[in-house]
């Protein structure tokens, strides 16, 4: 692993955590093992010309429900849903002046018994493991290089427009310099300032 990229992760994990424990002060009872209905996370690292962005939402955000795929319309949300958070410059969209190209995107659906297609498993310790699966959340690397990254100033999120589910991000940036800066964006409020992060 890059060091660059261990560096963004340990990031991550650093900063994650606090927002656990900063439950949105309107609907403080929200939380739901370890996600909050409606409320996903966005981690960005600004470093020259790259940019890292880590991205996690609860399913039911991303397609209306947490548990196994059941139904054939609802193994086509799936399908959809990722090929929507694969593009992430159509969910994220960054100023053109600022000359971004997706060099990568990995998207995956962790928990609530994601079979990726392969049939429903045989046996009863199959079923047993299914049942007991946790709620299941969409993540999502992604790694930009932009021409200009001094011209990044903002950020309009139409992640809001494609996922009707989604309520809430909070968002946490880690600038070129190590500093970091954390902001909630939501649904009412879906544009944000980027002052500082390269």
């Amino acid at each position: 692993m890059p060091t660059r990229i261990a560096l963004f992760a340990l990031g991550i994990g650093l900063a994650f955590p606090a927002f656990a424990q900063q439950p949105a002060q309107d609907e403080p009872q929200r939380q739901l093992g370890a996600h909050a209905h409606g409320q996903g996370k966005l981690s960005i690292a600004v470093e020259k010309r790259t940019v890292e962005m880590e991205f996690e939402a609860p399913g039911s955000d991303i397609v209306g429900f947490e548990h196994a795929a059941k139904t054939a319309e609802q193994k086509t949300a799936i399908t959809k849903a990722r090929a929507l958070l694969a593009k992430p410059l159509a969910l994220f969209k960054l100023p053109d002046a600022a000359g971004c190209k997706v060099s990568s995107a990995k998207v995956k659906l962790v928990g609530g018994g994601d079979h990726h297609g392969h049939g429903h498993g045989h046996g009863k310790a199959a079923k047993d493991k299914q049942a007991a699966a946790p709620h299941s959340e969409f993540h999502a690397e992604y790694t930009l290089t932009c021409a200009k990254p001094e011209l990044l100033q903002a950020i309009d999120f139409d992640y809001f427009k494609t996922f009707t589910g989604a309520q809430a991000l909070d968002v946490s940036i880690i600038g070129g310099k190590g500093q970091q800066t954390k902001h909630t964006v939501t649904r009412d409020k879906p544009t944000l300032a980027l002052k500082g992060t390269s």
